[in-house]
């Protein structure tokens, strides 16, 4: 596991956002991974349906390299 530090833009605004990273061996020559954080989309001036969605989101973000 690992923390990564990085900028995300979301609907022209920047912030830090530090996502937790797990990675995984999934068989020869094949490495996954999942990065997850939370944000608050007000923070990203996300405001619209606020009365009837959540303002905490969980960003998921998956993938996987394969050797070539």
């Amino acid at each position: 596991t690992a923390s990564v530090t990085g900028a995300l833009t979301l609907h022209g605004v920047t912030h830090p956002v530090t996502l937790d990273v797990t990675l995984e061996r999934r068989g020869r020559g094949v490495l996954a991974f999942r990065a997850v954080t939370t944000i608050q989309r007000s923070a990203f001036g996300i405001v619209k349906y606020r009365a009837v969605a959540s303002d905490e989101v969980r960003l998921t973000i998956e993938g996987e390299a394969r050797r070539p």
